[in-house]
């Protein structure tokens, strides 16, 4: 679970969804369709000024792997 899905998990948001399949869980948001992980904030979402620091560090790190 990355710190995006963290945080979306602690907000209790109603857009969060938990995919259990068995073999290990995956994590979407309803704002944003179905995905394997949440990269990125959605356009719309009710916590976009909470998660926008995270998203910017989330940011810096893949740039970061990728230097």
């Amino acid at each position: 679970m990355n710190k995006i899905e963290k945080t979306c998990k602690r907000c209790n948001c109603k857009h969060f969804i938990v995919w259990s399949f068995g073999f290990g869980d995956m994590y979407s948001c309803k704002l944003q369709g179905q995905s394997e992980h949440i990269e990125s904030v959605a356009k719309d979402c009710p916590f976009k000024e909470q998660l926008k620091e995270v998203e910017d560090t989330n940011r810096k790190e893949k740039q970061a792997l990728i230097h």
